[in-house]
Protein backbone atom coordinates (compact mmCIF):
# COMPACT_ATOMS: atom_id res chain seq x y z
CA UNK A 1 0.00 0.00 0.00
CA UNK A 2 1.94 2.97 -1.32
CA UNK A 3 -0.61 5.68 -1.89
CA UNK A 4 -1.88 6.13 1.69
CA UNK A 5 1.50 6.92 3.32
CA UNK A 6 2.48 8.97 0.26
CA UNK A 7 -0.59 11.17 0.57
CA UNK A 8 -0.33 11.45 4.35
CA UNK A 9 3.26 12.63 4.00
CA UNK A 10 2.38 15.33 1.47
CA UNK A 11 -0.59 16.52 3.51
CA UNK A 12 1.51 16.69 6.69
CA UNK A 13 4.25 18.54 4.84
CA UNK A 14 1.80 21.10 3.43
CA UNK A 15 0.10 21.61 6.81
CA UNK A 16 3.46 22.09 8.53
CA UNK A 17 4.59 24.65 5.93
CA UNK A 18 1.29 26.51 6.19
CA UNK A 19 1.54 26.57 9.99
CA UNK A 20 5.00 28.11 9.75
CA UNK A 21 4.13 30.70 7.09
CA UNK A 22 0.55 31.81 7.71
CA UNK A 23 -0.86 33.42 10.79
CA UNK A 24 -3.95 31.18 10.61
CA UNK A 25 -1.61 28.23 11.00
CA UNK A 26 -3.11 25.74 8.57
CA UNK A 27 -5.07 25.04 5.40
CA UNK A 28 -8.70 24.68 4.43
CA UNK A 29 -9.93 21.40 2.94
CA UNK A 30 -10.40 23.03 -0.47
CA UNK A 31 -6.79 24.26 -0.43
CA UNK A 32 -5.53 20.75 0.26
CA UNK A 33 -7.83 19.13 -2.30
CA UNK A 34 -7.14 21.56 -5.14
CA UNK A 35 -3.55 22.42 -4.27
CA UNK A 36 -2.11 18.99 -3.62
CA UNK A 37 -4.43 16.58 -5.38
CA UNK A 38 -5.97 18.59 -8.20
CA UNK A 39 -5.44 15.90 -10.82
CA UNK A 40 -6.26 12.84 -8.73
CA UNK A 41 -9.66 11.25 -8.85
CA UNK A 42 -10.23 10.75 -5.17
CA UNK A 43 -13.33 10.90 -3.02
CA UNK A 44 -13.42 13.70 -0.50
CA UNK A 45 -14.21 11.24 2.30
CA UNK A 46 -11.03 9.27 1.57
CA UNK A 47 -9.00 12.48 1.55
CA UNK A 48 -10.57 13.64 4.82
CA UNK A 49 -9.64 10.37 6.51
CA UNK A 50 -6.03 10.85 5.45
CA UNK A 51 -6.03 14.45 6.63
CA UNK A 52 -7.37 13.31 10.02
CA UNK A 53 -4.32 11.08 10.45
CA UNK A 54 -1.93 14.05 10.33
CA UNK A 55 -4.03 17.10 11.19
CA UNK A 56 -6.70 18.40 13.50
CA UNK A 57 -9.73 20.42 12.47
CA UNK A 58 -10.88 23.67 14.06
CA UNK A 59 -14.63 23.99 13.59
CA UNK A 60 -14.65 27.73 14.24
CA UNK A 61 -12.11 28.70 11.59
CA UNK A 62 -12.64 25.64 9.35
CA UNK A 63 -8.88 25.19 9.11
CA UNK A 64 -6.81 22.02 9.36
CA UNK A 65 -3.63 22.39 11.41
CA UNK A 66 -0.81 19.84 11.84
CA UNK A 67 -0.86 17.57 14.87
CA UNK A 68 1.98 17.65 17.35
CA UNK A 69 4.43 14.75 17.30
CA UNK A 70 3.06 12.03 19.56
CA UNK A 71 -0.51 13.30 19.44
CA UNK A 72 -2.85 10.45 18.42
CA UNK A 73 0.19 8.36 17.43
CA UNK A 74 1.32 10.96 14.86
CA UNK A 75 5.03 10.28 14.23
CA UNK A 76 5.93 13.53 12.45
CA UNK A 77 6.67 14.51 8.86
CA UNK A 78 10.16 13.02 8.74
CA UNK A 79 9.00 9.59 9.88
CA UNK A 80 6.08 9.66 7.45
CA UNK A 81 8.56 10.36 4.64
CA UNK A 82 10.47 7.20 5.52
CA UNK A 83 7.40 4.97 5.17
CA UNK A 84 7.71 4.71 1.40
CA UNK A 85 10.68 4.07 -0.85
CA UNK A 86 12.00 6.25 -3.68
CA UNK A 87 11.42 3.31 -6.01
CA UNK A 88 7.73 3.43 -5.11
CA UNK A 89 7.57 7.12 -5.98
CA UNK A 90 9.27 6.48 -9.33
CA UNK A 91 6.91 3.60 -10.09
CA UNK A 92 3.88 5.72 -9.15
CA UNK A 93 4.98 8.63 -11.36
CA UNK A 94 5.71 6.23 -14.24
CA UNK A 95 2.25 4.70 -13.90
CA UNK A 96 0.64 8.15 -13.87
CA UNK A 97 2.61 9.20 -16.95
CA UNK A 98 1.63 6.01 -18.77
CA UNK A 99 -2.04 6.49 -17.92
CA UNK A 100 -1.82 10.11 -19.13
CA UNK A 101 -0.26 8.95 -22.43
CA UNK A 102 -2.99 6.38 -22.93
CA UNK A 103 -5.68 9.01 -22.36
CA UNK A 104 -3.96 11.32 -24.82
CA UNK A 105 -3.84 8.61 -27.46
CA UNK A 106 -7.54 7.98 -27.08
Amino acid sequence: NFYDPFQCYHIAKALTRAAEQKEEGGLRFEDINTGLFAFSKQLSTALRSRIKKVGKYDKNTQIWTPKYIGEDEYPGVEVLGRKFLPEGVAAYETACAAARRLCDLG
